[in-house]
């Protein structure tokens, strides 16, 4: 019997082959890479952290980040109201940042994931060099896509710090709802001029985008104003703190 036949038996040994430095090395260092090479691959697929998305993108609008911004706006946004860069870019600025300007973070955010896990919310608390503070609400969403939100939020949330913030009003569901309809029919010249003839929301019960004209916003902010007065809620104070 041939000794190969008789090491396979265990009958006899053979001497063993020199181990090259490629196998060598691969001793050494194959498990480290592995973990290595495990853990990047963790990183680049990992679920974002959507509390925490959500609270860059208060910080982006607040800086004026508008690149962060429209990277982030829903793609069905962006068709509704017509945006590429360019005119998200002149929506943004001539809108938006200047009612934020002068805003600063103070304090924490407080933040939650939903109960489904696609949604994050942050709430930023900011506030003005007279000391006016409000909570703004900035939710993110996870998609097929990646974490989007809805920009044309932050219009209202602007007409409220204009027109209830700075000036020091009482921050009731009426207030609100007031100085979104003041800065909506302030700035409607300027929206149409711009071609952004509706706004865009969440309709969370069913899951899809509702989009709206300025008209309807008007009327239902006019009758919800109307309803609370003649119910005798002009404190009431507004539950959710909804950017919309």
């Amino acid at each position: 019997m041939k000794p190969t036949r008789l090491a396979r038996r265990g009958l006899v040994t053979t001497a063993a082959k020199p181990i090259g430095l490629r196998a060598k090395l691969l001793i050494v260092f194959g498990p480290p890479l592995l973990v290595l090479l495990g853990l990047v691959v963790f990183l680049l697929t990992r679920p974002p952290n959507l509390e925490k998305e959500a609270t860059n993108l208060a910080q982006a609008a607040l800086a004026g980040d508008t690149g962060t911004l429209f990277s982030h706006e829903f793609e069905e946004e962006r068709s509704a109201e017509g945006f590429d860069r360019a005119k998200f870019d002149r929506f943004w600025n001539e809108l938006v940042a200047p009612r934020l300007a002068g805003f600063h973070i103070v304090g924490t955010p407080q933040t939650q994931l939903l109960a489904a896990g696609d949604e994050g919310v942050s709430w930023v608390k900011v506030a003005d060099s007279d000391g006016h503070t409000y909570e703004i609400a900035t939710a993110a969403w996870q998609t097929d896509t990646g974490v989007h939100f809805l920009a044309t939020n932050y219009l209202f949330t602007g007409w409220v710090l204009e027109k209830l913030v700075k000036e020091g009003k009482r921050p009731s569901l009426v207030n609100i709802l007031q100085a979104k309809l003041e800065g909506m029919r302030a700035d409607r010249a300027k929206l149409d001029a711009l071609g952004v003839g509706v706004a865009v929301g969440m309709n969370l019960n069913e899951g899809k985008f509702d989009t709206a004209s300025w008209d309807h916003y008007e009327v239902s902010f006019a009758n919800a104003i109307q309803t609370l007065q003649a119910q005798g809620k002009e404190d009431f104070q507004d539950p959710g703190n909804n950017p919309r």
